[in-house]
């Protein structure tokens, strides 16, 4: 939600720096200080009231984060700090709800896990959705991304001498593929008219989007269903020599079972945290790249609190050892 607060109004918090707006938007997180102490400014008419509020779910600004699992995502912290203008916002926000989505289907395939030791309940179809729901998850974060990158270099090359200002697709597949294929960067370039650093980004991650759009694609046309979940006391597993898992570049010893059995925590992992990594490249991308305005929390960092951010954490670890 977004209200109007006067700006000098704002200024009054420990932790801003407002000299220069150029029309964003200041994310009104909790702040923890250096004493320990929680601050949350609610709006009331035209003031803020401090209030002490523990966030449960929340972004927050700190100088160290006050639990462990708390994360730093450096794409979501950039926009929120540097690029939160109002046409941005709505995207973070998504984006954020669905990293925390994505991190609740990891706690629920641990949930399945106990719920089958303790009671040898058939969890195999719960499983099955869980996963399916994460290539469908992680496929959308991709245009999610697109959105952000669309705005961001459309606000770029408006604002840019000798720039005609340039509107890019939704969809990262028009930017990303022609005819299902990965497009080489050479052709982003003259389909796209972008510069060879943004097209290399496209291609990077190109073959990727591919494989989760593919299979979402089958999902959601009801050929790729996930028939065949195996529950081992190790966890649960799937044939890695059947698409889409056939030609995953994570399996080694320690995520395998004989018989060609692959652990569904792995993929699960691999597809999150290869999401996840296409956006910090974007985002370095960009902040390397273009000159953005003023940090507008400049001596704090922006920390993601989850319920369930625990199962994010591990995440590169749980791919090879699950």
């Amino acid at each position: 939600m977004v209200v109007n607060i006067p700006i000098e109004e704002i200024r009054k918090l420990p932790h801003v720096y407002l000299d220069d707006v150029q029309g964003r938007i200041f994310p009104l997180h909790p702040l923890l200080d250096e004493s320990g102490k929680w601050h949350l400014w609610v709006p009331q008419n035209d003031k803020l009231i401090d209030m002490t509020a523990i966030p449960v779910e929340s972004n927050y600004f700190a100088k160290n984060p006050e639990k462990s699992e708390d994360i730093i995502f450096n794409f979501l912290e950039f926009l929120e700090k540097r690029a939160l203008w109002p046409d941005i916002k709505p995207w973070v926000t998504a984006i954020t709800s669905d990293i925390h989505n994505l991190a609740a289907s990891l706690a629920k395939l641990e949930l399945f896990f106990q719920t089958n030791k303790s009671s040898n309940m058939d969890v195999r179809r719960m499983v099955g959705t869980e996963l399916e729901y994460i290539f469908i998850t992680c496929r959308s974060l991709f245009d999610l991304l697109q959105m952000v990158i669309k705005f961001l270099w459309r606000r770029i090359t408006r604002s840019t001498q000798n720039l005609q200002e340039q509107i890019l697709p939704n969809s990262f597949a028009d930017m990303a593929l022609m005819d299902n294929k990965p497009m080489s960067v050479e052709n982003i370039v003259d389909r796209r008219k972008i510069p060879l650093e943004l097209a290399e980004f496209y291609h990077r991650n190109s073959k990727f989007f591919q494989w989760i759009r593919d299979y979402r694609d089958s999902i959601s046309h009801k050929d790729g269903d996930f028939d065949l979940i195996f529950i081992d006391k190790k966890g649960f597993f799937i044939q890695n020599t059947t698409a889409p898992f056939d030609n995953m570049p994570i399996w080694c010893d320690t995520n395998t079972l004989p018989n060609n059995l692959g652990a569904v925590k792995s993929v699960a992992s691999y597809i999150i945290s290869s999401t996840l990594a296409a956006f910090d490249d974007a985002i370095d991308l960009f902040k390397t790249r273009i000159t953005f305005p003023a940090d507008v929390v400049p001596n704090h960092r922006m920390y993601t609190r989850g319920v369930h951010n625990q199962y994010l954490v591990n995440l590169k670890k749980n791919i090879s050892n699950p």
